[in-house]
Order: C-alpha cells, then sequence, then structure tokens
C-alpha cells in the first residue's frame, strides 16, 4: 500500500484517559465495537506465522542501545505482559476516527512469567470489556468473535506474519495463510503471501519495520509497521481502515 501515516493528538491526554476508562465497563463481551455510537475525532497526517499459541515477543531481538535487530535472530515464543502496560490506537474507518486501547489492570509484581494471570481492559469507542487469562492464552481470551477486544486482530495478525523472521530491510519470505490465525480462531482469507521488510518508519516516536504483504495472485495486501518485542504492529494499512499507535505505556 502507500506510504505509512502518522496521526498526531494529545497523546499523554490520551494515555491518561485509557488509564482511566481501564477502570470502567461498558459495553459487555458481546457488544459490537463498530456500531453506530463511535468517537469522532479531527486528526492530523504526516508522512512518515504462526498462530496465538505461538506468539512474538519477550524479549529484544537484538542489540537495545541502538534499536537495530541482530541478524537471523527470533523473537521469544511468548509475549509477556506487565502491570499497566496499555497501548492506545486510532482506528481510521471511512466515515470516522474511533479511539481503541489495550490496557493491563492486573499482573504479578515481579518478572512475568508464561503461566501468570493477568486482567486486560480493552476499549473501542463507547464500548469496554476485561478478559481474565494466562500470560499464555491471553489473547484467545480477550480477541474472540463478537467481543470488543475482536477489532485489536487486526493490529496482532502482522505481529504472527513476522514472527521468527529477521527484520532486515530485503528480507522476505512466504506464509501460509492456514498458518496464521489470530485469538480465538480468527483467520486471514488468503491462501499464501509474500511477506517482505522494505524500509522503516517512525510511529508515535518509535522506530519500526515497515512490512508489505503480497497475495498470491498479484493482490497487494495490507502495509505494517512491526518491531521486535511488540505485541502488536505499531501501524496497519489497508485499502479501507487503517490503525495508528497514538500512545503507549511499557516498562
Amino acid at each position: 500500500m502507500g506510504t505509512l501515516r502518522t496521526r498526531t493528538v494529545g497523546g499523554t491526554v490520551l494515555l491518561a484517559l485509557l488509564l482511566v476508562l481501564a477502570g470502567c465497563s461498558g459495553g459487555g463481551a458481546n457488544s459490537d465495537p463498530a456500531g453506530t455510537d463511535t468517537v469522532t475525532e479531527t486528526v492530523t497526517e504526516t508522512p512518515v506465522t504462526t498462530t496465538d499459541t505461538a506468539t512474538g515477543g519477550g524479549e529484544t531481538g537484538g542489540d537495545e542501545s541502538d534499536g537495530e535487530p541482530a541478524v537471523d535472530e527470533e523473537w521469544d515464543t511468548f509475549f509477556l505482559f506487565n502491570e499497566s502496560e496499555a497501548y492506545g490506537y486510532l482506528a481510521n474507518y471511512s466515515d470516522t476516527t474511533t479511539r481503541m486501547s489495550w490496557v493491563v489492570t492486573a499482573a504479578p509484581d515481579g518478572r512475568p512469567l508464561l503461566d501468570d494471570e493477568i486482567t486486560v481492559n480493552v476499549t473501542v469507542g463507547p464500548y469496554s470489556n476485561t478478559s481474565t487469562g494466562t500470560q499464555s492464552n491471553i489473547f484467545t481470551e480477550t480477541i474472540t468473535e463478537g467481543s470488543v477486544g475482536s477489532e485489536f486482530r487486526y493490529v496482532r495478525i502482522p505481529v504472527l506474519i513476522a514472527y521468527g523472521h529477521d527484520l532486515t530491510v530485503g528480507n522476505s519470505w512466504t506464509v501460509r495463510g492456514d498458518e496464521v490465525t489470530v485469538g480465538d480462531g480468527f483467520a486471514v482469507s488468503w491462501d499464501e503471501a509474500t511477506a517482505e521488510i522494505t524500509g522503516t518508519a517512525t510511529v508515535a516516536g518509535e522506530t519500526c519495520y515497515t512490512m508489505e504483504l503480497r497475495i498470491t495472485g498479484n493482490e497487494t495486501g495490507p502495509t505494517s509497521c512491526v518491531k521486535y518485542d511488540w505485541p502488536f504492529a505499531l501501524a496497519v494499512d489497508t485499502s479501507d481502515q487503517d490503525y495508528r499507535l497514538a500512545d503507549f505505556q511499557r516498562p
């Protein structure tokens, strides 16, 4: 797709709002996050293979001093969240822009472990839902059909496509669609695609790697921006909607 774009909003205010909203309970697990009661706001633009049983993250794949990944170094098997970790996005549809957030509201103290139980609050527009699960299955518990969390499948799938691959610019690999499922069984609609790292971009102040997807049959798929040790893509562009990380809180 085209050049990745970032949207600037009042980042600190947005994150503070997300953390406050995490303590509220809006629509239930079966609420429609894409309903008519979405939140619309004015924004500005500036240019800039696996399943969820084996998800990317855990430790940075490279030297943190310069942010560059080590060649051929793989991501860890699971992403481990910390308490108060938060990701706030702007979801831009054809006629509206909606806020969405993922906030870890409860997790054990100390170094996170695979069997730790954590609680996540997800909001999309006016809808909110809270789910609890272990670090190993929190995506399955939260990203389910008909739930508020289902919208996060769009920013989760690029991480699964990139899982285990070197993000050096110019690297490419083949992905089978039946090997990419997210959350509680969400699957992609294509059979096979080629993913390629084409450059870098800056989203919400973070440098990430631009990944273009070319679906077999000459169809151009989404362009996303992924980063080692992140549970979600920082940006995703599709033909009819896009998602941008607006702010975040990480340890």
